[in-house]
């Protein structure tokens, strides 16, 4: 594969190509498995590319050893993206962000000797040996596994990075690292500020593009919230030339915070429209290398997230956490789809003396592109109004736009029987077999359609037409039904006009030279096609005629899939650290008195302990603390808090001070402290370092005492791996019931025809906060009055047919224990459910 680029576009072999790219976090989706059956839907949704972060500190836990094995196998990844045919951009780092712990550094990088991350201090550029020679380390032993495909068609160094002067540095070096390591790709950098950063040393300059990012407003209320990219071809024309318009993310969604909206509040905020807007305002200023930042959605499992975000990171991209489409995957697909069918991969500004609308203002947008290839022009127009607007085109012809709707309209279009002068249909895709092709056009009311050109036509009764110069079809009202037809000749060559509303649109899908209707989504690769109730399919094959083919899919009778029918809950107390009889001789010293953070001390788990002893009476306790803690004096608790607060996107701390009720303590006798911290993730390190100290930070006692400190990370039954021991065999680890170990057996038998992943509702807890676990492995994080989120995703990859679900949960509540603790309706209600169910049909029985 020879690849090139000019001004444009990407060229590959030759041939020019509109990168149509997907953003997809494979650490956050675990399973090989479920890596292809992600992949394939965003292939089946047009996607022609996928954008690949490549996290070093998900593959390196400790320093010089790496890990690419089973979960981690980066070539079976690669592999899945040769197999499906889609392209790769592949974001190797170092730094990443992408919502994950330290921004997908290692936190032992943190503890290298004169190492300042990122090369950065204090928004300072600071050159680091230390940092560079760890960095060429992971350069090392990833670039050399990313060059063995060459489907890769870019690679991007670092990320959203600058410094306060914008000093080439730092850049230059990761990009002479990468050459000399034998990358043949194009080399980009991402900026975060549509500034032009570093431009003049990658070959081709990317930015992020996220027009919503405050969700306490609705985007629709602002008519200037795509002013950056209404501008962006002017303003990156202004550094960069000679390469083509890149929108390294392009947003398809956002993320949700501790404190925050909830998903279900963001995908409706975004709905439909967002995506569409967005997408074709890049494609109005010439972009040909997109791609949709999130394409899937994921989980932040085990300790892949930063402290800003929860478990959910669904992101309200096209394909859930879950794996099942949503509203803006069938908009992307109907872009992308058009796309396919009409490469817009060369066109300039039209530049036309006549006045194409009598008026515009701040909510109305209209740009008109020639395209060099296909020989026409493109009307981009955008409706920002709360009402549909009617619009008189070069004072010839009619068009009307939805609320919040932008289209893509063909002018001058040159098709196989005509001649398309104008249409206010948008199109939706086109298949084409020999003289024969079928252009598929979604229905709208108060549209006009002027076609020329033609010897012949074969229209119905039902289409509304007059003839003049042009032969003019008018849709004033929607029809009841769709897929009805017109045909146009000319010569030997025929162009068949199919219209279809959005929500046949919706479950179209094209398939090589095959139009298939009726499938909720299609996965896997070979394809399977998933019905999540009886429907009529449709298909339209050109390979063995042009007539629709109709087939009636029947369902088996969806059954109810509830796993918690006899499922016993099995309970242990288990946090014997806390006991004051307990041998912690074996745990680390921390450094000092002022050194007491869990990074100063070589401690990265979520959960640290501390534990030390003080001669006499304390009555009080200044503290700072960052997230979750709990401080228990001689086994008894005395306070429990949690604290995770940010201001303008910087961190804040908390210093509190606590009275102590000394009736627990030993006067003139020795007393034992003991403090367990929740890091619920280091931060993402987008504008500070990620190295932000965890733990406790700061911790003094009235009167004054001095406390000999050991630490130690992870608790008893993650240390002792009690979810691999057999539940009859455990037993109580302590006499406190502070913490509690909760686990249960399910099976899970689905046939091979069946989709439905499942998730662990935690609704009805009387609990706060409590870690999930399945077949050992954390995938869940639940703080009731921090997140919105309560449905936990029980990831695909780690169900097996007999499975084990254990809690770790740790109460809320001061003085609260959990004596005679039990999982019953009184108590607690926990239960496993489907999200949805979809019967799967081989596609090859379809068509």
């Amino acid at each position: 594969m020879i690849l090139d680029f000019d001004k444009y576009s990407l060229k590959i072999d030759s041939e020019r190509l509109l990168i149509r790219s997907a953003a997809f976090h494979y650490f956050r989706v675990p399973g090989i498995n479920v890596w292809k059956d992600r992949l394939s839907k965003i292939k089946a949704c047009g996607y022609n590319a996928v954008d690949l972060y490549f996290n070093w500190g998900y593959h390196s836990k400790q320093p010089g050893i790496y890990d690419f094995t089973d979960i981690k196998d980066l070539r079976a990844l690669l592999d899945i993206t040769v197999e499906l045919g889609l392209y790769v951009i592949a974001r190797p780092g170092p730094y990443i962000n992408a919502e994950v712990s330290a921004g997908g550094l290692p936190p032992w990088l943190f503890n290298v000797p004169d190492v300042i991350i990122r090369n950065r201090k204090d928004g300072d550029f600071v050159h680091s040996n230390s940092y560079m020679q760890a960095v060429k380390e992971w350069y090392s032993r990833i670039i050399p596994l990313i060059n063995e495909y060459h489907n890769v068609i870019a690679l991007q160094i670092e990320n959203e990075y600058s410094t306060n002067e914008a000093e080439p540095n730092y850049i230059q070096d990761l990009y002479d690292m990468a050459r000399a390591m034998g990358v043949k790709a194009p080399l980009f950098h991402n900026d975060a500020f549509c500034a032009c950063l570093y431009s003049d040393i990658v070959n081709i300059y990317a930015l992020d593009t996220y027009p919503t990012i405050n969700l306490n407003y609705d985007w629709r209320t602002n008519p200037y919230g795509f002013g950056t990219i209404d501008h962006m071809e002017d303003c990156i024309r202004s550094c960069s030339e000679d390469s083509p318009l890149f929108i390294a993310e392009l947003q398809a969604g956002w993320f949700d915070k501790w404190d925050g909206f909830g998903y279900e509040y963001i995908r409706k905020l975004f709905g439909r429209e967002h995506i569409n807007i967005v997408t074709k305002t890049a494609l109005s200023q010439g972009v040909t290398m997109f791609n949709h930042y999130m394409g899937c959605g994921g989980t932040s499992w085990g300790q892949l997230a930063c402290d800003e975000v929860y478990t959910s990171y669904d992101f309200a991209a096209p394909v859930s956490e879950y794996g099942i489409p949503q509203e803006n995957y069938y908009k992307a697909k109907e872009l992308n789809y058009f796309l396919q069918a009409f490469n817009l991969s060369s066109t300039d500004v039209a530049v036309s003396e006549d006045a194409f609308l009598e008026e515009t203002d701040e909510r109305v947008f209209i740009k008109i592109r020639q395209d060099n290839l296909n020989n026409c022009k493109w009307l981009f127009i955008r409706n920002l109004y709360e009402e549909r607007k009617e619009f008189k085109i070069k004072n010839q012809f009619n068009l009307s736009l939805k609320p919040f709707d932008m289209k893509i309209l063909p002018m001058d279009l040159d098709l196989y029987g005509c001649k398309l002068d104008f249409s206010g249909l948008s199109i939706f895709s086109r298949i084409q077999k020999d003289n024969y092709e079928v252009i598929f056009l979604l229905l709208d009311e108060n549209q006009e359609m002027l076609i020329s050109g033609f010897d012949n036509k074969k229209i119905p009764q039902e289409i509304q037409i007059e003839e003049a110069n042009h032969l003019k079809i008018k849709f004033n009202n929607l029809p009841e039904k769709d897929l009805f037809s017109c045909k146009f000749i000319k010569g030997e060559k025929v162009t068949e006009f199919v219209f279809l509303k959005e929500e046949t649109a919706d479950r179209t899908w094209i398939i090589q030279n095959e139009a298939v209707i009726g499938p909720d989504f299609i996965m896997d690769n070979p394809y399977k096609a998933a019905f999540s109730e009886n429907r009529e399919v449709k298909v339209l094959n050109l390979n063995k005629n042009s007539d629709w083919q109709a087939k009636n899919i029947d369902m088996l009778t969806n059954q109810e899939l509830n796993y918690t029918r006899g499922l016993e809950w099995t309970y242990f107390k288990c946090a014997p650290e806390i006991e004051i009889d307990y041998d912690y001789s074996d745990w680390n010293l921390v450094k000092s008195p002022e050194k007491l953070d869990c990074i100063s001390n070589r401690v990265y788990d979520e959960f640290i302990w501390y534990k030390g002893g003080f001669h006499n009476i304390i009555e009080q306790i200044e503290l700072n603390v960052k997230h979750c803690y709990a401080i228990y004096l001689n086994g008894t608790q005395i306070f429990q808090h949690d604290f995770l607060y940010y201001d303008c996107g910087k961190e804040l701390s908390e210093l509190i001070t606590i009275n102590v009720d000394t009736k627990i303590l030993h006067k003139d006798k020795d007393n034992e402290i003991t403090v367990l911290v929740r890091n619920l993730g280091f931060n993402k390190g987008f504008e500070n370092a990620p190295n932000l100290p965890r733990g406790i930070l700061n911790f003094k006692t009235m009167p004054y005492k001095e406390i000999g400190w050991r630490i130690r990370g992870g608790l008893t039954p993650e240390i002792e791996e009690w979810d691999f021991i057999n539940i009859d065999n455990l037993e109580d680890a302590s006499d406190n019931s502070y913490l509690i170990w909760a686990s249960a057996s399910f099976e899970v038998n689905l046939p091979e025809n069946i989709y439905a992943p499942l998730y662990l509702d935690l609704n009805s807890t009387s609990f706060d906060k409590a870690n999930i676990y399945l077949n050992g492995n954390l995938i869940g994080h639940y703080l009731k009055t921090k997140e919105p989120q309560t449905k936990f995703y029980l990831p695909d990859g780690f169900i097996k047919q007999k499975n084990r679900i254990s809690l770790l949960v740790w109460n809320k509540d001061n003085y609260q224990r959990f004596e005679d603790y039990k999982f019953e309706h009184n108590n607690v209600i926990i239960t496993i459910r489907h999200i949805g169910q979809y019967n799967l049909v081989d596609l090859k029985k379809l068509v």
